[in-house]
């Protein structure tokens, strides 16, 4: 099942009544539900997934505050004593009201609501849709899981269109979302939840609103760039050329590849889906062998000073020493318009995309079936 990505934490909230004197100024206030004690952090989050602490104060009675001004608007996290974590966005103007329970657990989640702005309301709706979904998801996983142990294809049958019905109704729900926030942050933020294959006229559209107003800050410019390079990476497109260094050292170009169906997975150590799905590429693999079908596995977005070192103990402790691994700084992850992993490209004999998808199927079989598809119409042209 796609997972739903939140690699670009963004929201956006509207300028305070305070923002005649300042429009770059924020004035934070909050209150826990639970007794913490120690300090609250305002964090900035980088596209890495990095912190950096901004400003910090005293968590007292249960309370806490943040003022100051912005450079330009960007995403931030307020780490409550470190027991929970909130996601905000500022860009100057804000005097937002914020009520948290103070707490993150691997039982319950912790929960908060900030008022002060339409885009906060606007973030806390997508996200409402989200768990919902996750809930659902949840529940179906073990429905499927029984029904795969009675060998009930029926049912698992209708459980994955049950699924695909809810997923589709999230998208559709964002995406009406998305066309009433005008070029907010949070519109941007909302973006994580479509396909960037089904639903690029939707984002080419944001992306092309945020262009013509002349936005110049780094988050707008990300996103704009960004969808200028998912344009060159479409369906039916010439593949972006590249020339990576395997576990080796040896170094592949995929322009030298010609007349293969070429099968790149992009991946890191730390993304769960990308490592569940594994065993069902190799199968894959296994299936496609001794036909002109080559995979590479494309590291990238690596968290770590010694990518190469770190995969390699990695993989030989995942007993996954022989995948044909390709290291990438991230360039080349950018250039196909990766947004979130695993993200899956089959390439034809002619070097033209022919097929893309992301995130893990939820089964070995799953992963075989969907990747065969795109294979097979690959092969064919």
């Amino acid at each position: 099942m796609k997972k739903l990505l939140v690699i670009i934490l963004m929201l956006v909230v509207q300028t305070a009544c305070n923002s005649q004197q300042n429009p770059n100024a924020y004035d934070i206030t909050g209150k826990t539900k639970t007794n913490l004690t120690g300090k609250a952090y305002l964090e900035l989050m980088t596209e890495q997934g990095a912190t950096s602490k901004v400003d910090s104060c005293e968590i007292k009675n249960n309370t806490f505050s943040f003022k100051g001004t912005l450079k330009e608007p960007n995403f931030y996290q307020i780490n409550l004593a470190n027991q929970q974590k909130l996601m905000i966005i500022l860009e100057g103007g804000e005097n937002l009201q914020i009520e948290a329970d103070g707490f993150d657990s691997p039982e319950k989640k912790g929960t908060y609501k900030a008022i002060g702005s339409k885009p906060m309301d606007y973030l806390q709706q997508i996200n409402n849709l989200a768990q919902d979904l996750q809930t659902k998801v949840t529940g179906w996983q073990v429905q499927y899981q029984e029904a795969n142990a009675k060998k009930d294809a029926a049912r698992q049958a209708s459980i994955q269109q049950q699924f695909e019905v809810a997923q589709k109704g999230l998208v559709e729900n964002v995406k009406t979302l998305i066309s009433t926030m005008g070029t907010s942050l949070v519109a941007l933020y909302a973006t994580n939840f479509l396909n960037p294959q089904a639903d690029m006229e939707t984002i080419i559209a944001l992306a092309d609103r945020f262009e013509a107003e002349g936005a110049k800050y780094r988050q707008a410019q990300l996103f704009i760039n960004q969808v200028k390079k998912l344009r060159g990476a479409t369906i039916g497109g010439g593949a972006n050329d590249f020339e990576l260094s395997d576990l080796n050292g040896n170094k592949v170009k995929l322009s030298s590849l010609k007349g293969n169906v070429i099968v790149l997975v992009f991946w890191a150590t730390w993304c769960g889906p990308c490592v569940r799905s594994f065993p069902g590429m190799i199968k894959t693999a296994e299936k496609y062998k001794g036909q002109p079908v080559k995979f590479f596995f494309v590291d990238t977005f690596e968290r770590v000073a010694d990518p190469k070192s770190h995969v390699k103990a990695f993989l030989e402790q995942k007993q996954y020493s022989s995948l044909p691994v390709l290291f990438d700084n991230g360039d080349v992850a950018s250039a196909y318009g990766v947004n979130g992993i695993p993200a899956k490209f089959v390439i034809d004999k002619n070097g033209k995309i022919s097929a893309k998808s992301e995130g893990f199927m939820g089964s070995d079989e799953a992963v075989v079936e969907e990747m065969s598809k795109m294979i097979e119409e690959a092969l064919k042209k």
